[in-house]
């Protein structure tokens, strides 16, 4: 996975390499699927809930440029993963796999959001939980097609800025307002 999957794809930061060499990805999915633990494809859990591919879950938090002793607030349906790779890397995380869209104030402000899933939009109480000058990554469903994103809060703005294609799965409860259609 290292070498074909994510150095090939400019991953070699050697913080993020040691730690996925150190947090086993085969113990985050049932053992009947942990053959298919480091293929690049979302992993089906049970509940509903998907471990998204290794590259998609990788670029976020390369490109979060977590750095030990940051506060990072790791949203996702996996269970731990994403979380577990961070805090290899010497952050101090908060993981919340449920209500994601509320995320965890508790420990706000945060140095950086990683959203290891798909949303249509980013809510209020995410961008307040950021410290200005904060980070926040996500893969955003935006009109069909699924970009890798990552924004800076400067005050109360927060605008997402794609940089990657790539699929990733689509999380609840961050489903964009309806809105007037022709």
């Amino acid at each position: 996975m290292i070498d074909g999957q994510l150095r090939t794809n400019n991953i070699g930061d050697p913080r993020l390499i040691a730690a996925i060499e150190a947090v086993p990805r085969e113990a985050f999915v049932p053992a009947d699927k942990q053959g298919m633990a480091y293929v690049d494809i979302a992993i089906p859990l049970d509940g509903g809930r998907a471990l998204n591919a290794p590259l998609v879950t990788t670029r976020l938090i390369a490109e979060a440029g977590v750095l030990p002793g940051e506060k990072i607030l790791v949203l996702g349906l996996a269970p731990g993963y994403a979380a577990a790779l961070v805090e290899a890397m010497g952050a101090l995380v908060t993981s919340v796999s449920d209500d994601l869209e509320s995320g965890a104030a508790d420990g706000a402000p945060y140095d950086a959001i990683i959203v290891d899933g798909a949303i249509d939009m980013v809510p209020d109480a995410l961008r307040d939980q950021l410290r200005d000058g904060g980070r926040l990554l996500t893969s955003w469903h935006d009109r069909g097609v699924t970009r890798l994103a990552r924004a800076t809060r400067a005050g109360q703005s927060l605008t997402l800025i794609p940089f990657a294609e790539m699929d990733a799965v689509r999380l609840p409860g961050f489903a964009a307002p309806k809105g007037f259609v022709f």
